[in-house]
C-alpha cells in the first residue's frame, strides 16, 4: 500500500489579505491519487478545517488532520500544497520539517515550496520551480508576500527555474518534485504517481 500525505495551511490571511489553500492545487492532486490507488491523508497546520483562498473557489475538506499528530515516518510522499497562506505557516514549523526529513519523495507546487526553506539540505544544489516574482506582481501580491520564494530558493543554493507565467512548469531532481503554479498541480501529482509506481 502506497501512503500519500498532503499537507494544507491553515493561516486565513496574509499581509491584511484573506487567503488560504488554493482550492486546485488540493483537489487535482487528492484526485491524481486516489486514482492511482494510493492511500491519502490530509493534514494542515492546525488541524480541522483549513481556510480556502476565496479567489479559489469554496469547498475542500472539512476535517484535516494537525501535523503535531502525524507520524513523520509513515508517509511514501509528502505532497505539500499552496495557497498563498502557506507562506505565513509553512516555515519554520518544526513538525512539517520533521515530516520532510523522514518522507522519501517530496513534492511542493506554488507556494507550497515555502515548506522546504526549513529543509536546505534538500534544495541546495537541486534544481526547482516555485511561484516567480512577475507572477507575485501579475496576481498584485507583491506587496503582501513576506519574501520572495524564489530568491529564499537561490539563497539556499537550488537552481530556481520559472516557465512562461500561469502556465504548467514542474521539475523533477531525484526525489523531490515541484511545480510552479495551480496550472502545474496536474503534471506534478503524475510525476509523483509515476515514481511511487
Amino acid at each position: 500500500m502506497t501512503n500519500v500525505l498532503l499537507v494544507l495551511t491553515s493561516a486565513a490571511s496574509l499581509g491584511g489579505r484573506p487567503t488560504g489553500v488554493w482550492l486546485e492545487e488540493f483537489t487535482v492532486p487528492l484526485h491524481a491519487f486516489h486514482a492511482a490507488g494510493f492511500t491519502v491523508d490530509v493534514a494542515s497546520v492546525l488541524g480541522g478545517t483549513p481556510p480556502i483562498d476565496p479567489a479559489s473557489g469554496s469547498g475542500g475538506p472539512t476535517d484535516t488532520l494537525a501535523l503535531a499528530e502525524v507520524d513523520p515516518k509513515a508517509y511514501d510522499a509528502v505532497f505539500l500544497v499552496g495557497g498563498h497562506g502557506a507562506m505565513a505557516d509553512f516555515p519554520d514549523n518544526p513538525d512539517l520539517t520533521q515530516v520532510l526529513r523522514n518522507t522519501p519523495v517530496v513534492a511542493a507546487v506554488c507556494h507550497g515550496s515555502a515548506g522546504l526553506l526549513n529543509v536546505p539540505e534538500l534544495v541546495s544544489g537541486k534544481v526547482v520551480t516555485v511561484f516567480s516574482d512577475s507572477e507575485e506582481t501579475a496576481a498584485g501580491a507583491d506587496a503582501i508576500i513576506p519574501f520572495s520564494l524564489a530568491r529564499k530558493m537561490v539563497e539556499l543554493g537550488a537552481n530556481v527555474e520559472a516557465g512562461d507565467p500561469f502556465t504548467s512548469s514542474v521539475r523533477q531532481d531525484g526525489k523531490l518534485f515541484t511545480g510552479q503554479n495551480p496550472q502545474s498541480s496536474g503534471a506534478l501529482a503524475d510525476l509523483v504517481v509515476r515514481e511511487l509506481r
